[in-house]
């Protein structure tokens, strides 16, 4: 009689794949040696589930008549490395069940975990108990054997904060920039009636000078007092006042003019010797032991306090005869040689713009 050939679907991916016979002559379920030989699987080929496998599929080209028969994996293997292959015999339900999964594709898919082939004692193999130990534990802290151990950073010591160096007690000078300001006039002075006006560079030359007066008013902001003692010709930084008949420190003040135009230093500038004493306050808040400790005999400077020489004094101006027409810089300097200790040199000076033409001298604008 005529037999239905009943195609699963993986014979149908076979034929496909280029099976170029038809179907085998024998229905029965036993395989033929050929069959036997190609459907037999080693230990590495037998791993996947029979879950993995896809169902068998009804027939495609006839109704299906009696149960579902079974196809030869192995063929389908063959198929999906494209060569030639042949399909295996058709089998009842019963013997499709009883015959061992073989894997289509020896690479299990993401979802689907091969079994441990079973060895011929039936242990599993050494590769599937390799494959089946569990993950070895994360090491953390002092579980990790010859770990290096290291703080974390809320365990770190953190370092001491570096204390800030205090401050040295010195003294330290500044000047007043808005008293020269406000003190600068023109004035004439007659070098011939003080000698001592030439002899100490107050004057360029003799006779009717034409000078720029201008106060300077020096202040101790520092945290000790400026200690300058007795005077003494010992000490290389007194002189000795002929005309005023007492001791000044040599350079403590420094008078210049600069063109602004060229930043030329005009050859009139010169230093004026002080008795440094106190006679003025400059901080109150500061002056905590009042200002009138130092005088012309023990000459210094008190914290917070000043030293006030009026524009009214000898000497203090500028020789401005023989300066042309034009706008000058008027610069004071303190301590301009650095002899003093101070906490900084570098406030040590103060300037004012003036404008000086053939018959007047003022603050320029």
């Amino acid at each position: 009689m005529t037999s239905s050939w009943i195609l699963p679907g993986s014979c149908f991916a076979c034929l496909l794949a280029g099976c170029d016979e038809g179907p085998p002559a024998r229905l029965t379920g036993e395989p033929t040696p050929a069959t036997v030989a190609s459907v037999a699987p080693d230990a590495a080929s037998a791993s996947v589930d029979a879950a993995a496998r896809p169902e068998s599929t009804p027939g495609i080209f006839a109704p299906a008549r009696g149960p579902v028969a079974g196809a030869d994996d192995a063929c389908l293997a063959e198929a999906a490395d494209a060569s030639a292959a042949r399909c295996g015999p058709t089998q009842d339900a019963s013997a499709a069940t009883d015959s061992p999964p073989v894997a289509a594709d020896p690479t299990p898919s993401s979802s689907t975990q091969p079994e441990p082939a079973p060895s011929a004692s039936g242990e599993p193999t050494a590769t599937a108990a390799i494959a089946a130990s569990p993950e070895p534990p994360e090491p953390n802290g002092s579980e990790a054997p010859g770990a290096a151990s290291e703080a974390t950073p809320s365990e770190a010591t953190p370092p001491e904060a570096a204390q800030p160096t205090p401050a040295p007690a010195l003294p330290d000078l500044v000047l007043d920039a808005e008293y020269l300001r406000t003190t600068v006039a023109q004035d004439f002075v007659d070098a011939s009636a003080d000698p001592c006006l030439l002899n100490e560079g107050c004057v360029t030359g003799s006779g009717l000078r034409r000078v720029v007066r201008f106060g300077t008013r020096s202040g101790n902001i520092g945290n000790a007092d400026l200690k300058m003692g007795t005077p003494s010709m010992a000490n290389p930084l007194w002189e000795f006042d002929e005309c005023h008949e007492h001791y000044h420190f040599e350079g403590y003040a420094r008078y210049d003019l600069i063109d602004t135009d060229t930043t030329q230093l005009l050859p009139i500038g010169y230093k004026n010797g002080f008795c440094l004493r106190d006679n003025g306050n400059w901080d109150l808040d500061a002056a905590t032991a009042g200002c009138a400790e130092y005088t012309c005999e023990d000459q210094g400077l008190g914290q917070g306090c000043a030293d006030v020489y009026t524009p009214d004094l000898p000497c203090q101006w500028l020789d401005i005869t023989d300066v042309a027409p034009g706008t000058y810089a008027l610069r004071v300097s303190i301590n301009a040689e650095q002899s003093l200790a101070e906490l900084s040199f570098d406030n040590n000076s103060a300037s004012v713009r003036i404008q000086i033409t053939d018959t007047s001298v003022a603050v320029a604008p």
